[in-house]
């Protein structure tokens, strides 16, 4: 199968599995939360669905358009988070970046015609983040992610691992909260040895792992993407690569909310001067 082909089909899958919903039904939402507030934006992008907002180190939050051109009518789906980030030998996380350059503009390829947003930060190890992002008129709701690392230490760095994409979906306020009915659900693309049902309910203690490599000695794979959703939206993570990839796209439940995110492990070292590229997510 074609690299194009392939992404066609992921497209197809995620713009019908709840990305964004009928704009009459979303319902209004509180809004990020209270120690976030006065936090200002220092980039955006957005569409006709989505705006996607970053702050100055550059954690990112995702709104829900109600109108397009009205950046004002929208309903906050994520707060404020750190939803790229490294994982070190040691177990810390690198995921403050302090922006130094952005850079918006217009493309036209494969995909037809859009906007593109690039941005690099700079840790206080010295690792510097390189993040680009392109949103679609022919794809509304669905932003193209390439994010990349590279060492500007002198010394090399212990890694364990990397994450994309880790969102966390605030639950609908007009929600029922009588227990009869689940926050939200979930379609997880992982096969596993009991072959559980790919669409479940996620409430409290739910956790799921989704590993894309082999589950079981005659079983493993799957479709590399996680979609989560309640009455009112959803958000969708996956891969675009043309090859399979050892990956998890976990999904759990925390704070009243619902956890998304694509996730690599990872035993190297990242020499001076050298760059780590994630997956196209």
């Amino acid at each position: 199968m074609s690299k194009g082909t392939s992404r066609r089909q992921f497209l197809r899958l995620a713009a019908g599995a709840g990305v964004a919903s009928r704009v009459g039904r979303v319902g209004a939402h509180p809004g990020p939360r209270a120690a976030d507030a006065g936090v200002a934006p220092a980039a955006t992008l957005e569409d006709s669905t989505i705006r996607l907002e970053f702050d100055p180190q550059l954690r990112s939050r995702l709104w829900r358009l109600h109108e397009s051109g009205h950046p004002e009518r929208k309903v906050a789906l994520t707060p404020w988070a750190a939803s790229e980030y490294l994982l070190l030998g040691d177990g810390r996380r690198i995921e403050q970046f302090a922006l130094q350059h952005q850079l918006s503009d217009a493309v036209n390829g494969a995909h037809g015609s859009g906007r593109r947003l690039r941005m690099t930060g700079v840790s206080g190890a010295r690792i510097e983040k390189s993040l680009e992002i392109q949103l679609f008129e022919r794809y509304p709701g669905i932003a193209f992610y390439r994010v990349s690392y590279r060492n500007r230490s002198p010394e090399a760095i212990p890694l364990r691992g990397w994450t994309s994409a880790g969102l966390h979906l605030l639950r609908n306020a007009a929600a029922r909260t009588d227990g009869t009915e689940p926050h939200f659900w979930s379609y997880c693309g992982s096969t596993h040895a009991d072959r559980r049902d790919w669409v479940q309910p996620v409430r409290q203690g739910f956790a799921q792992q989704n590993f894309m490599g082999m589950t079981a000695s005659d079983y493993g794979g799957g479709t590399p993407i996680v979609d989560l959703w309640h009455r009112e939206c959803g958000l969708a993570v996956g891969h675009l690569e043309s090859i399979p990839a050892l990956v998890s796209l976990p999904v759990s439940y925390r704070d009243g909310g619902a956890n998304l995110a694509i996730s690599a492990h990872l035993e190297r070292s990242l020499q001076p001067g050298e760059q780590l590229q994630t997956l196209e997510t």
